[in-house]
């Protein structure tokens, strides 16, 4: 097996997560994050959820993404971590 490799992510490292929540978010709400690339999705259940992709300068852009989609009452289903700046 191979090693995985360790992104270098700190507190002030720019990188790029997918978020997903549950329920729809508008192409509208773009600017609210940073003009996160965004689609909606339908679950096998029946449900939609919006998938934002987002650049973020640091984890506290990050926090302040999560916390108005919170704002929004949307539920949060998934955070992913795609990339660092660095890598």
């Amino acid at each position: 097996m191979g090693r995985e490799s360790i992104p270098k992510l700190s507190m002030t490292s720019p990188a790029t997560y997918q978020i997903i929540v549950i329920g729809k978010l508008d192409d509208h709400w773009r600017e609210w994050f940073n003009g996160a690339l965004s689609k909606l999705a339908h679950s096998t259940e029946g449900g939609s959820h919006s998938i934002l992709t987002c650049q973020v300068r640091d984890q506290a852009e990050l926090l302040g993404i999560l916390n108005r989609l919170n704002g929004f009452n949307l539920p949060l289903r998934q955070v992913t971590f795609l990339t660092s700046k660095g890598e």
